[in-house]
């Protein structure tokens, strides 16, 4: 391919950009510059979706975690599902800015994707179960966080058109892309869920994902990047 990059890893790739997932979610950031009050909920929540998922979240054990009042919590969310989707915008806006201003500097539009993907596999692996939930949840026909997912979704969609149209000029049906984010978020949350998604495996991922980025970057006769084997898995 005429626009190559070399592959490195996610530690190293953050480590040179200063970027964190656990920065874009909830031990730092917004949720601690928020009211003290609106803040206390959002991390009783986060900690209990984490461990018990939409369906066993009550308000009931908000309230518990977060040790705030029944009327204290509904002078700022209506349910439990405003909460989540709270969480969710903290999130899915804090992926994209940080995304946008990672690559801001950047001129290869290949590098760019690798960091997008880079990005993205470390905020589900830094994130753990809280993010899982929410990006399931988020897929869940009827979901309140249906619509922020849709739109991060778009967002990853159209980078990744725009760079390789940049690239090698070529304007891919958008269907390519939304295949291959879907299969990313589908794999992330099935591995978490088998309890089998830890960094390692995250660059497992990202090693099996960059090759098919890769190709459609490649030009008329040039060699397509080769996927992964069973035995480089040893």
């Amino acid at each position: 391919m005429t626009d190559t990059a070399m592959p490195k890893s996610l530690s190293s790739q953050f480590e040179e950009t200063g970027l964190s997932a656990r920065r874009l979610l909830f031990e730092v950031g917004d949720l601690a510059e928020m009211s003290h009050t609106r803040g206390r909920i959002l991390r009783g929540t986060a900690s209990v979706f984490a461990e018990k998922g939409a369906d066993g979240t009550t308000v009931a054990d908000i309230l518990q975690e977060a040790k705030v009042s029944r009327r204290t919590y509904y002078q700022y969310f209506s349910n439990k599902e405003a909460a989540l989707d709270a969480l969710f915008e903290l999130a899915t806006d804090g992926f994209a800015n940080a995304l946008t201003a990672a690559i801001a500097d950047l001129d290869s539009p290949l590098v760019k994707l690798e960091r997008a993907v880079s990005l993205y596999l470390e905020l589900q692996y830094l994130g753990g179960a809280l993010v899982i939930e929410l990006q399931a949840e988020g897929i869940r026909p009827g979901s309140r966080l249906a619509q922020r997912r849709r739109r991060t979704l778009n967002f990853l969609v159209e980078l990744f058109s725009e760079n390789v149209e940049a690239s090698v000029g070529k304007v891919f049906d958008p269907l390519v892309f939304q295949a291959l984010i879907f299969a990313l978020e589908g794999l992330c949350i099935h591995l978490h869920r088998e309890g089998s998604f830890n960094q390692e495996t995250a660059e497992r991922v990202k090693s099996i994902v960059m090759p098919m980025v890769g190709r459609c970057f490649a030009r008329e006769g040039e060699k397509l990047p080769a996927l992964p084997l069973a035995f480089d898995l040893s």
